[in-house]
This record gives structure tokens, C-alpha cells and sequence, in this order.
């Protein structure tokens, strides 16, 4: 046996983190079927192999995490290790990690301030400073109000569009830069360059973006931190000291572009040497009002180039780079132009009837996704920095062609933790579409699209959660964008149904479908992670939330904003507002009592489980077809059967046993017969249909849905090209955006169903795969925090893979570690 991985679950950094008392966890691998850890070792130094902090010695156990409680010391780098004993009492090697922490406290940021230069577009700061030992550790602590692009001796060292964004009144987020192979010169500077993000945009939405409680001008606070051979150290802090001057950027907006002017360049000011007498002093501008936190969920990077799969010239000046699938991100030109020349950038996921690009936005004041790049003279290269872009086309106008165009890929960096294949190219070409989704809808929180909107609907993300977890590494930012949630309840328990939010958009609405999120993504996490870490420390909050909606004891029905939104006959058409609205005050209860029991609070608990049941009481007297076991949206309803309200009450176990039957049967009936297999849904019932029919016993139903091909069918998106899920169920031509990742929430039934992997805990997983007459065979894995579990199956036999410290059960039957292949 051997330790094949070291990490801190939930920290999509190791560098500047922000927990105290981290958990140290481990991966086991073993050649040896069935091998099972009984015991290990895990020491934590201040030097690489040292042990000088902190030494466990033998602890007997299956446990592969371990919480370091010792107080550590801000901006520090710390090196653990650990080994294990197998079942023969054999040790391994030692496998390594590390991890340094952040700053802690006001105190730790040394007296820095918050500099800029208030009016100006992308103001570029500098401080120039000498050293005169040799450094032996160095980090660069950057905090921004908007975007803040970081540079040492002219290297860049930031990722795209960070720090993340937050509520700016309650957080603030840093980043922490590890540049000690940059400071083996004598002479040094510091460079940024900052973006109006959230935190400043100037761009009227029908959003309040430009409005916000703590809009200003971009601003950043700076510590770089070198500690030297010697053991001395020094601090260099953003202060009035800092130069300041205006830039080429003249403009910057995440909705409508970056537009740059190459002719205001100032050669070499990003290196050391540069001399920038001229400059202004920095501006010591007002902190934001939020506390300043480390940025822990994974950072946001540019991807590998795309190169387009085709360019047409449309007319003298313009030419359209076609790009192989929807993504977000930007294009880099290269082209010689003669001072003065503008390039106009034009982004685009579709086109309108005429050919031409449909990039208008009713909602967004000003021409959307739009660069605009005007040419110093001579050979340029160029990109722009501070806005991104959904696009399948681009349009370049300009007086010369471009010598190169390449696509930029730019979203939060996850791992790909899952795989799927099978027989049917559909559904392997729908695994990706909804994959790719949900990926290009990530920028530090998760956005409904990111061609129009980008805002951060909790009811898109709600529906998706699972999907996103099976197939996205979404420890960390899950807990950070969680963390936004609890930010953004106001002190009666009401969430916003967009966070981060403005305050100036739907603030005060009634949605619990859509913020019912709080609650059941963090049990969705906590069931696949184990990490309890959010659950306890915003439990109150959370119970604040369900209150908001169960504390009057009198009433037992809610309505709600949206319903059971988008379905194919349009938006609040299937679920009806009352069905909907009441399951999820009623799952939003439940989920509370489940972390009530994890959090050992057991009278807590038996509150919520018993107002659960008597809202379930009520819900099935007015809804429920007491004969048939079919509900309806609301209790006026006389219309023909909806999807939605049974998938939901069945999914969520309302319907009494002794006609659950007779529900199942009909839902089944009106899927199969009255709708052709076709679903009626909502992206609320599209979230369980397919489940429930595969736990009804009509999984070949459930196939013949999801491989469905005419409208309105996830298959039928992919008959016509789709690379993405789209807005709606309609043709290409009429969606307002092809990337919505809310449609996509049947990527999990291919994990969990088809594929048969349900993770149970950090720690347990069942093996139950649903097998459709008409599929050949399937393949999947996904990657747990114990290891990678995977399953394939065809006619004859199914392949299942367990990693060490995880149980599997399979047929009730429970199957050790390694691999194992069962005949069938």
C-alpha cells in the first residue's frame, strides 16, 4: 500500500490559506485487493522532511484526514508527510505535502493601505525597492476591489479576473502569489494594473450592478513578505509611497468589453529601472467594508489556445473566426497595423436569421461583448484582461486582417473528476454538453450564462449540484460561493435568489425553490466531502433561513417566484407555484434536521423532521389524488396531469405506500404514452424524472427520454450540433443563450443511474446500475476523496473498482477494494 495523494479537502489553493486549523487528508493505492489502512503517521515541519511543529506518532485507524488544531503562525510554509500500515503491519514510504498560510489579522497586513487613482480607467500602480541579501522566501499578498492584474519584475504572477468577486460590504477577498524565483536581482518593482469588476461597474443592468452598496473605483492592498537567508525580513506595503498613472485601458466592463489604446503604452514601466518621476503619487482610498479573506476556492486561468475551424472574410473589413464550440473567454490577435487603426472584437454563441452576429441584451444598457483594440503602429500582439465572453463566433472589423486569432478559454480551474461512455453517442455527446456548461458558467461563483446575465441564480446552481460534484472537483468553491449565501441573508432569514447581489434587483423576493440552494447544496456537498466545516459554522444561519418559512406553525403552503421554471410549454407551466414552492420549504426543513443530526443535536433535529411531515400532510390533503397517488400543482388545478408534481412527491417519498404504485404507474404513462417519451418538465422536475422512473422500475422509459432526439428532448439540442445546454427547448435559432447550464442536471442520473455510482459518504459507495434494454454498455469513474471508483458494464459481466478506505456495496453484497468483475 501507498499514500498516492496528499490534500487539503476544500482548498482549491495550498498558498496564503485562510483555515487555522486545516485538515490534512491522503489517498490510498494498493495492488493488494481488499488492502486496508490500520494505522499511520503524520508529521509537519517549518523545513522540507522536518517535524520540528508538530509529530502525531502511530495512530491507530482507518482514518485518512486529520485536523492540525496546534495554533499555526501566519505567513508561514509548513511541510507535512505521512505514512500508513497495511492489515501485515507493513509501513509505507512517506508522501508529502505542504501548504503556507495566509494573513490573519489586520496587524498581519503591516500597516498597508488601500491605494489607486480614483477616475481613472485601469489605473497602473508601481513601487520600486531594493534587497541586498539573498531571499530565501517570498510571497505577494494582493487584495482588490475589482480585478487586480499583478506583476514582479515584469513576470506576471496573477490569474485571469481575480480576486473573486463577493459581497464587497461582507468579504474581500486576497491572493497569495508565491515569487521567490523573482527575487534573485538587487533592484525590484511591483506592478498592478486594476479592473472595475463588480466592485466598480459603470454599466446600468436591469441588475443594479452599477448601483451597489459599496460601488467605487477599483483600489487593491498590498504586503509583499520576503524573508531572507539570514533570517531577517521585510515587508513591502501598498501605501502613499506607490505610483500611480493612467493606462491604456480606457475602458472596462464585464458586460461590454475591454477597449485599449496602444498609443498610451508606457514602455517598460511594469520592469525595474523604470523611471516613473512623472507618476503621481497613489491614492490612499477608502477600504471596503468587508473583511478581508484569503481567495480559497480555485483560481480562474486561461486554458490551452482554440484555433478556429473556419474564417470568412463578410465583408472589405470585416472577417468571422468560427471556434469549434462554445466557450468563454477572449480571442489573441496578432496583426501589423498603422497607429491609429481600430479593431473592433465582436462575440457571439449565435447568429441571427440575416448571418449576422446576436449579441443585444435588452437588459444591458451599451453594445455587450465588444473589445475594441486601437493600434500604436507596427507588429502587435494583444488581449484583452479585465471581461470575458461567451462565444462560437467572432467578428473582427479592422483595416487589415489579423495574422493570427486563437480563442482564449478563461473559467474557475477545475479538476475533471468524473468520466462517462457508452453506447450511445447522445448521451456521451449530452455528458459533455452539460459538463462544458456548467464549466464556462464558473468565475469564482456560479452564473446562469455568461453571454448575457452572469448572475449567480441559486436555483440554476441548486438543480445542478449533483451533476457539478460527480464530474467537478466544486469543493472549494462551492464553500466559498455558500460562504456569499450566508453573507447575503438579512436579519429576518430571507436569502436573495441572485448572490452575489446588488440589493437593487428582486431583493425581497419569495423563491423558495430557487433559495432552498443554502441549504441543500451544502448537504449535497457535505454528503459527498465529509466536510462538515460549513454546516457547523453557519448552522444558525441556516435555521434562521428555514424559520423565515416554518415559524408560523398556521401555515403550510408557499408560493414562490418561478415555479417550475423553463419547461417546454414556457416558464411556471409544469410544477405550478404551490407544489413547488411548498416541496422545497419542506427539503429545505429536512436538510436542516439531517445537519441537526450530523452536528449531534438530536431535539433540534425532531423539530424540523416533525414540521416536515405535518407540511406533508397538507401538501398531500390539497394536492394528492388520494385514489391515484397523482398530484397536482395547486390545489384549484382541474387541467390534464403535470410531470412535475408527482416526479417531486414521489422523488421526495410524500406519497403513502400504499398508492405509491398506482403514482409511479401513471407518471410513467403519461412520459411513455400521452407525451411520446417526451418530458413536460421544468428544470425542477427535470432534476429527478429520470431517477424516479429508474427507482419505478421503467428505466427503459427513462432511456428512451434521455436519448430522446425530437423536440423537446436534450437530445434533440444534440441532433442539431449543441456543444452546449441552451435557455430553452426551442430551435437554435430562437434561444436567447445556448449557455445555460440549468438543463443539464441529467448528467447526474448518468453517474448515479446508468452508471450506477452512488457515493453515500467520503467514505461509502453503492454500486447500482440501472440497465436499459436498448444500452450496450456503459463506463464511468468518478474520482472521490478516498479515490477513484469506477464501473463498467455490458452484456456479460460488470467491472467495479474500489479504492482502499472506501466501502462498496453491490447487490447488498459488499466488495473490496481493488477491482472486481462480477458475471452476470
Amino acid at each position: 500500500m501507498i499514500v498516492s495523494a496528499t490534500y487539503l479537502p476544500g482548498a482549491g489553493t495550498t498558498k496564503g490559506i485562510d483555515d487555522p486549523s486545516p485538515i490534512l487528508a491522503w489517498r490510498l493505492s494498493s495492488t493488494v485487493p481488499g488492502d486496508k489502512q490500520t494505522a499511520f503517521e503524520l508529521q509537519v515541519g517549518t523545513t522540507l522532511d522536518g517535524s520540528d511543529f508538530f509529530i502525531t506518532g502511530k495512530q491507530l485507524g482507518t482514518a485518512q484526514e486529520f485536523e492540525l488544531t496546534k495554533p499555526l503562525t501566519s505567513a508561514t510554509q509548513y511541510y507535512w508527510r505521512v505514512r500508513v500500515w497495511d492489515e501485515t503491519d507493513t509501513v509505507s514510504a512517506w508522501a508529502h505535502g505542504t501548504f503556507d498560510t495566509g494573513l490573519w489579522s489586520v496587524a498581519d497586513w503591516k500597516g498597508a493601505k488601500w491605494i489607486g487613482k480614483a477616475g481613472t480607467q485601469a489605473p497602473q500602480l508601481r513601487k520600486a525597492f531594493t534587497t541586498t541579501k539573498a531571499v530565501a522566501w517570498a510571497r505577494l499578498y494582493v487584495g482588490a476591489g475589482g480585478y487586480a492584474e499583478a506583476n514582479v519584475n515584469g513576470i506576471r504572477v496573477s490569474n485571469a479576473l481575480e480576486p473573486g468577486f463577493t459581497n464587497y460590504d461582507k468579504r474581500v477577498q486576497y491572493v497569495a502569489h508565491d515569487v521567490t524565483a523573482l527575487m534573485n536581482t538587487t533592484d525590484h518593482v511591483v506592478s498592478l494594473t486594476l479592473g472595475r469588476g463588480f466592485f466598480g461597474c459603470t454599466t446600468a443592468t436591469d441588475w443594479g450592478w452599477n448601483n451597489t452598496p459599496w460601488w467605487g473605483h477599483p483600489r487593491a492592498i498590498v504586503r509583499l513578505f520576503i524573508r531572507y537567508s539570514d533570517g531577517t525580513s521585510e515587508s513591502i506595503v501598498s501605501d502613499a509611497s506607490w505610483k500611480a498613472s493612467t493606462g491604456p485601458t480606457t475602458a472596462d466592463s464585464v458586460y461590454l468589453g475591454d477597449y485599449y489604446d496602444a498609443r498610451l503604452e508606457t514602455s517598460g514601466w511594469k520592469a525595474a529601472g523604470f523611471d516613473d518621476s512623472a507618476w503621481t503619487a497613489a491614492e490612499l482610498l477608502t477600504a471596503p467594508k468587508g473583511a478581508l479573506v484569503a481567495q480559497m476556492q480555485q483560481p480562474i486561468r486561461a486554458g490551452a489556445d482554440i484555433t478556429p475551424v473556419s474564417v470568412v472574410q463578410r465583408d472589405a473589413d470585416t472577417w468571422r473566426y468560427t471556434f469549434p464550440n462554445v466557450h468563454v473567454g477572449w480571442v489573441r490577435l496578432s496583426a501589423t497595423a498603422t497607429a491609429g487603426d481600430l479593431f473592433t472584437i465582436e462575440y457571439a454563441e449565435n447568429l441571427n436569421a440575416d448571418g449576422s452576429l446576436k449579441i443585444t441584451a435588452s437588459e444591458i444598457e451599451g453594445t455587450i461583448n465588444t473589445d475594441k483594440y486601437t493600434a500604436a503602429g507596427g507588429a502587435f500582439t494583444w488581449e484583452p484582461r479585465f471581461s470575458y465572453k461567451s462565444f462560437n463566433y467572432v467578428d473582427i472589423t479592422g483595416p487589415v486582417q489579423p495574422d493570427t486569432v486563437v480563442g482564449v478559454p478563461v473559467w474557475t480551474d477545475y479538476e475533471e473528476t468524473g468520466t462517462f461512455t457508452c453506447a450511445n453517442a447522445t448521451l456521451n455527446q449530452m455528458h459533455n454538453m452539460s459538463r462544458q456548461s456548467f464549466r464556462i458558467n464558473s468565475h469564482g461563483f456560479i452564473t446562469d450564462t455568461p453571454h448575457t446575465e452572469r448572475n449567480g441564480w441559486l436555483g440554476d446552481a441548486n438543480v445542478m449540484a449533483t451533476s457539478a460534484i460527480y464530474s467537478l472537483d466544486m469543493h472549494s468553491l462551492f464553500k466559498k460561493w455558500l460562504t456569499d449565501m450566508a453573507d447575503n441573508l438579512d436579519k429576518d432569514g430571507l436569502l436573495t435568489v441572485i448572490v452575489p447581489t446588488s440589493y437593487r434587483f428582486m431583493g425581497g423576493t419569495r423563491a423558495p425553490e430557487w433559495c432552498a440552494a443554502f441549504l441543500l447544496i451544502a448537504w449535497k456537498l457535505y454528503s459527498f466531502t465529509g466536510d462538515v466545516s460549513f454546516i457547523s459554522q453557519n448552522f444558525e444561519r441556516m435555521r434562521a433561513y428555514v424559520d423565515y418559512w416554518v415559524k408560523n406553525p398556521a401555515i403550510n403552503a408557499w408560493d414562490s417566484a418561478f415555479g417550475d421554471w423553463s419547461s417546454p410549454s414556457g416558464n411556471y407551466n409544469d410544477g405550478g407555484k404551490d407544489m413547488v414552492g411548498t416541496t422545497f420549504v419542506i427539503q429545505s426543513a429536512r436538510a436542516l434536521a439531517d445537519m441537526a443530526d450530523v452536528l449531534g443535536k438530536p431535539d433540534v433535529a425532531a423539530i424540523y423532521r416533525d414540521r416536515a411531515a405535518g407540511i406533508i400532510t397538507a401538501l398531500n390533503a390539497r394536492n394528492m389524488d388520494p385514489a391515484t397517488g397523482v398530484y397536482k400543482p395547486g390545489p384549484d388545478y382541474t387541467g390534464a396531469m403535470k410531470q412535475t408534481p408527482t416526479v417531486l412527491a414521489l422523488k421526495h417519498g410524500y406519497v403513502p405506500a400504499g398508492i405509491r404504485a398506482s403514482a409511479a404507474a401513471a407518471l410513467e404513462a403519461n412520459v411513455r404514452v400521452t407525451n411520446t417519451n417526451h418530458l413536460t418538465t421544468g428544470i425542477l422536475g427535470e432534476e429527478h424524472l429520470l431517477g424516479v422512473l429508474c427507482e419505478e422500475g421503467f428505466t427503459d422509459t427513462a432511456y428512451a427520454v434521455a436519448s430522446q432526439t425530437t423536440f423537446p428532448a436534450w437530445g434533440y439540442w444534440a441532433s442539431l450540433g449543441a456543444t452546449t445546454t441552451w435557455n430553452g427547448w426551442g430551435s437554435k435559432n430562437g434561444q436567447r443563450t445556448l449557455s445555460h447550464h440549468m438543463h443539464g442536471a441529467y448528467l447526474a442520473w448518468l453517474y448515479q443511474y446508468l452508471a450506477g455510482i452512488k457515493v453515500t459518504s467520503r467514505s461509502t459507495v453503492e454500486i447500482k446500475p440501472y440497465r436499459p434494454a436498448a444500452l450496450p454498455s456503459v463506463s464511468a469513474s468518478v474520482k472521490t476523496p478516498r479515490g477513484t471508483v469506477a464501473v463498467a458494464w455490458d452484456a456479460t459481466a460488470i467491472t467495479i473498482t474500489i479504492p482502499p478506505g472506501m466501502t462498496a456495496t453491490y447487490n447488498n453484497t459488499t466488495i473490496q477494494s481493488g477491482t472486481t468483475v462480477i458475471n452476470f
